[in-house]
């Protein structure tokens, strides 16, 4: 049934595919807290890359220096039910950007 629902999406936000992604896999909520602390920071680290490109290794290392970072908001975040005790420092912004992008034609990135 939720892949099914993934198919009536018109117009996906991130917070609802990864929440359909969560519930598909069937992910515990300290499961669902690494998935979005690691899709925030490859987020970021990827469009790092498209601004100054780089080595997509040392990318991969970034990610991976922030494990501890990711891996202390998981007591933190996990038995969360109200949405505005969510620690939300930059998400806010990629989720704005993100649906403004899908309403445009201009280039976020140039070389």
């Amino acid at each position: 049934a939720v892949l099914g629902e993934l198919e009536v999406i018109t117009h996906p936000c991130r917070a609802r595919v990864l929440g359909l992604v969560a519930a598909a896999g069937a992910l515990s909520a300290p499961q669902v807290v690494r998935l979005v602390g690691y899709d925030d920071v490859q987020t970021v680290v990827s469009a790092s890359l498209k601004l100054s490109p780089g080595d997509p290794i040392e990318a991969a290392r970034w990610v991976l220096g922030l494990r501890e970072a990711i891996e202390s908001m998981v007591p933190q975040c996990a038995d969360l039910i109200d949405p505005q005790a969510i620690p939300a420092a930059s998400s806010p912004a990629i989720e704005a950007w993100a649906q403004a992008h899908a309403n445009t034609t201009r280039r976020l990135f140039s070389a």
